[in-house]
C-alpha cells in the first residue's frame, strides 16, 4: 500500500513527512501535477520518469528487440501476434538499472493510461523470466485486506459461493482505441446483441 512504502522508503528517499498516504492520495489538483509528483520528478538520482510508458501504444522487448521482439518470435504468439503489430517496440532496460524507482506517470490527456493487461506490457525472449514476472504480479499485486473482507460479505448475503455467476462486460467503450483499429461498429451494439454473443 502507499502507506507501508512511505513507512518502508521515507528514510531513504528522505521523503518529507508531510508527504503522508492520506496527502498523496487525493488524486488532481488545480496544478497541473500533485505535489508529490511534482517532488518525485526532482529526484532525479533515485527515480526515472516513465513518461512514454503505454501498454497499448508501446511494448517493451527484454532484453533486447532483437531477441524478443523479432517477426519470428511474434509469429508464436497467439494471432500471430496480431496485438503487438501497431506497438512501438522499446528495450526499457537501457538506462533504468541504476535508479531505484520506476515512476509510472499518469496523464489522461496524453494518452498515459494503464489499461493493457499485465502480460502484454512485456515480451521475455526467456520463457522462464516470463513466469517470474508474472508470478510477482500474481504473489504480491494484492487488494488490502479490507477489500476481501467487504467482498466476502456480498458473496455471502447473494448465498455463498458458487451460487451465483457475474460477468463484468464493458460495452460502448474506448472509442477512439476502437476507431484508430477499426472496430468501432463492431463495439456500439444492443445489450441485447451482447448477451447472445457472451450466452
Amino acid at each position: 500500500t502507499t502507506d507501508e512504502f512511505l513507512e518502508r522508503e521515507r528514510v531513504r528517499f528522505s521523503i518529507p513527512a508531510k508527504f503522508t498516504a492520506a496527502a498523496v492520495g487525493t488524486g488532481s489538483t488545480a496544478q497541473k501535477w500533485h505535489p508529490f509528483d511534482m517532488w518525485w520528478r526532482e529526484q532525479s538520482k533515485h527515480v526515472k520518469i516513465m513518461d512514454r510508458w503505454n501498454p497499448l501504444r508501446y511494448v517493451v522487448c527484454w532484453p533486447s528487440i532483437a531477441e524478443a521482439c523479432s517477426k519470428e518470435k511474434l509469429s508464436r504468439l497467439p494471432e500471430g501476434g496480431k496485438a503487438f503489430i501497431d506497438r512501438r517496440q522499446m528495450s526499457e532496460g537501457m538506462g533504468t538499472e541504476q535508479y531505484s524507482v520506476l515512476h509510472f506517470p499518469m496523464n489522461a490527456t496524453k494518452d498515459w493510461r494503464y489499461l493493457g493487461q499485465i502480460a502484454s506490457l512485456v515480451l521475455f525472449a526467456d520463457a522462464a523470466k516470463e513466469r517470474v514476472y508474472k508470478a510477482f504480479f500474481h504473489d504480491a499485486a494484492i487488494y488490502v485486506p479490507e477489500v476481501y473482507d467487504v467482498a466476502a460479505k456480498i458473496v455471502n448475503a447473494l448465498g455463498g459461493w458458487s451460487s451465483y455467476v457475474s460477468l463484468h462486460v464493458r460495452r460502448n467503450d474506448i472509442f477512439g482505441l476502437a476507431k484508430a483499429r477499426g472496430i468501432e461498429k463492431r463495439m456500439f451494439i444492443p445489450g441485447a446483441q451482447t448477451a447472445k454473443q457472451v450466452a
